[in-house]
């Protein structure tokens, strides 16, 4: 065996590191970490990315071949205890809380010590979905609403339901909180802003019927609903606004996406786009508020400023998503654009080319995706490294860092 075989074979006991320590070759606190170090599981450490135009990131979900196969086995575990757990408890409460503690446990193994990122996904969506399936059978069960015979009569119900609604939106987000903290599953912060923006929403709401049973909010007719409706936009708008900065501040604090910071901010991406694209479309273009008709209204001037409007808006959207490297912003902002906005650019073409319009809107977002799926960062760098300060690039995301 030669000599660098020899040093490649060393090993340091916890009583060499402190001889170390005491001989003043290692700082006493090194020591110790390197002892816990040593007795704790270390997950294997994923590369970092190298900072050229060609790199890319391996799905950030997915820690691999067996995480696919072990969260398969793990979906397939739930689908069998769940039927016993329900036929052994005697009401859905005690079953849901048994099936929380089960799921508690498989995380310790699971999470705690493998860190598979999407076992640990699947298990925490499942957990959440208990705790809200207990608390709201427990509500059923427990709180007793007076039946309301018209909806005037419910209104007065609203002290009771806010109420109620505050207590089961505190217990969510306790129990998403303790599980983060315990097995820092990224996905469990995107149910405690969840839970922060229902908390305001239910405030809100609340002021909103106030105003309405006041008289101070008039809703005597189509129009003034949707005034309302309209005016009521800013919430979300703002809510996703606020939710999209936190996103850009925690990717600003790990601009290579190495940490849990990047995972985090990932979900904060997925729950504002949403909460941002449906009101900004709705407030420049002038559609109406409610699902029942999003299409662009005619003005004295037809659709072309909504038209134009809409490409503005996709444009500032794909700006944003190159700049802050997030493709995650991008999926629901092009299935929305998809659904209910590029049915308006492409209306005109179906009629005169005979195409169906859904067939029109596929193969146009499908182009879009294409393109910026395979050439992400070459486009990145022709548009953000050349329309940005270099103050602002340094602190932007690197062309050729992991995306998500």
């Amino acid at each position: 065996m030669s000599g660098e075989d020899i040093k490649n074979e060393i090993t340091l006991t916890a009583t060499q590191l402190g001889e170390a320590a005491r001989r003043g070759l290692i700082e006493p606190a090194q020591c110790d970490a390197l002892v816990q170090f040593a007795v704790e599981p270390v997950p294997i450490a994923e590369p970092l990315a190298l900072e050229t135009t060609d790199s890319e990131e391996p799905f950030r979900l997915v820690g691999g071949g067996n995480d696919v196969f072990v969260a398969l086995g793990i979906l397939l575990l739930m689908a069998g205890v769940w039927p016993a757990i329900s036929s052994w408890m005697p009401d859905l409460v005690t079953s849901c809380a048994v099936m929380a503690v089960f799921l508690w446990g498989l995380a310790e193994i699971v999470t705690r010590q493998r860190r598979m990122k999407l076992s640990s996904l699947v298990i925490a969506i499942a957990f959440t979905t208990a705790v809200i399936t207990g608390l709201v059978s427990w509500i059923a069960t427990n709180v007793d609403f007076i039946e309301a015979q018209n909806p005037l009569q419910a209104l007065d119900l609203r002290d009771q339901i806010r109420g109620v609604a505050l207590m089961g939106i505190g217990a969510t987000a306790f129990a998403a909180l303790a599980w983060f903290a315990r097995f820092r599953v990224p996905i469990m912060t995107a149910v405690l802003v969840v839970t922060a923006l229902a908390f305001v929403a239910t405030g809100i709401a609340n002021g909103v019927v106030d105003g309405i049973l006041s008289w101070r909010t008039p809703v005597a007719n189509e129009a003034d609903a949707v005034a309302l409706g309209k005016s009521l936009l800013w919430v979300p708008l703002v809510m996703g606004l606020v939710v999209f900065a936190i996103g850009v501040f925690l990717d600003l604090k790990d601009r290579h996406r190495d940490t849990l910071l990047s995972d985090c901010a990932f979900w904060m991406h997925v729950i504002s786009a949403p909460l941002i694209v449906h009101p900004l479309f709705v407030l420049a273009t002038g559609t109406m508020p409610f699902f029942a008709n999003i299409m662009p209204v005619e003005s004295s001037g037809g659709d072309t400023s909504a038209t134009i409007t809409l490409l503005i808006l996709v444009a500032v959207f794909f700006y944003t998503a190159l700049a802050i490297d997030r493709r995650s912003l991008l999926v629901p902002a092009l299935g929305y654009f998809a659904t209910v906005g590029v049915v308006s650019l492409v209306q005109a073409t179906a009629s005169t080319t005979g195409v169906p319009t859904f067939a029109v809107v596929l193969a146009l977002v499908g182009i879009l995706v294409i393109t910026f799926g395979a050439g992400w960062q070459k486009i990145r760098a022709a548009t953000i490294a050349t329309t940005l300060p270099k103050a602002i690039l340094n602190r932007l995301p690197p062309i050729g860092t992991k995306v998500a």
